[in-house]
């Protein structure tokens, strides 16, 4: 992982969900600290718009949310990504 953690955490049933400096949503388990998944659309977005991240400048990021077994992100270009919080997809 890129730089660290860039926002604050969001935590549901034992699972830690956070941006990171390198622009991925991660999820990990909140016990062993195990990476579970990564969510890399949020890069991919901005890779496509051939936009350069400006992320590392920012000192943090909002904070992802979850409810219901989705874990809620907003991005670049004005986009909210809702994300199963098990799966990562």
């Amino acid at each position: 992982m890129q730089n660290g953690v860039a926002s604050p955490v969001a935590v549901s049933g034992g699972t830690v969900c956070f941006l990171s400096y390198d622009g991925f949503l991660r999820a990990a388990d909140a016990n062993t600290g195990k990476l579970r998944w990564t969510f890399e659309d949020l890069v991919k977005e901005g890779q496509q718009r051939n936009q350069t991240q400006v992320i590392s400048s920012m000192p943090t990021l909002p904070a992802p949310v979850i409810s219901d077994g989705l874990v809620v992100v907003t991005a670049q270009f004005g986009r909210a990504y809702a994300i199963d919080l098990a799966s990562g997809s």
